[in-house]
């Protein structure tokens, strides 16, 4: 396991311009809180209360001329709809230029238990993670991570140093995580669901390149 010193930084704004801060070898992690985040909030909490088992995914193409919104209207049956398509549109964009993807791939998930218990990264250069509703996803500091419990494969321990502690993403932020292919000696953001069991509506966007 090869961890990189010093790159510890997580930048945290209200400006969707801020991702680009993610091609700095410094940074792991980039969240942005948008000004409509409370609307987002809102609409999220009707499509988890109404689409209780919710497990939407699909591929998009940054190049065709189809609506997102299209994509979700008949799966949510709730209006404004836009309230969601149109940061999804932004932020893919984004992803095609910090990549060079020409597709993304998109999930909206309802949950009522934890999609991903343990704490691990992924193993893909970079990943969009959105808690529109409910608890938002714990993660923990590059430098906080302790490399041997978090080795334990079969450990529920959660792999943190003394004295440190688990964070959380907040309920509508949108986190660009940086993944374990993102750099060289880099294993990406350790990070899992949290375990309170209750309504989440969770989003994850990644860049295609096939």
């Amino acid at each position: 396991m090869k961890v990189k010193k010093g790159l510890v930084k997580a930048i945290f704004s209200k400006s969707f311009c801020d991702f680009e801060n993610l091609v700095s070898e410094e940074v792991e992690v980039v969240g942005v809180l948008p000004v409509k985040s409370e609307e987002i909030i809102s609409f999220a909490k009707k499509v988890a209360e109404n689409k209780q088992n919710l497990e939407l995914e699909f591929c998009y193409s940054l190049n065709q001329n189809k609506k997102l919104e299209s994509f979700f209207s008949k799966s949510l049956d709730i209006d404004d709809v836009s309230l969601i398509a149109n940061p999804m549109i932004e932020v893919s964009k984004i992803l095609r230029k910090l990549t060079d993807c020409k597709k993304v791939n998109i999930k909206l998930t309802s949950l009522r238990s934890p999609m991903c218990p343990i704490f691990h990264v992924d193993n893909i250069p970079c990943r969009f993670l959105v808690t529109l509703y409910g608890l938002g996803t714990e993660w923990i500091t590059y430098d906080e991570v302790d490399w041997k419990i978090f080795e334990k494969k079969d450990s529920k321990e959660a792999p943190l140093k003394d004295t440190r502690r688990i964070k959380n993403f907040k309920t509508g932020e949108w986190c660009l995580l940086k993944g374990g292919s993102w750099q060289e000696n880099f294993n990406g953001v350790v990070h899992r669901s949290p375990h309170k069991i209750e309504n989440r509506l969770l989003l994850s966007i990644d860049p295609v390149f096939v």
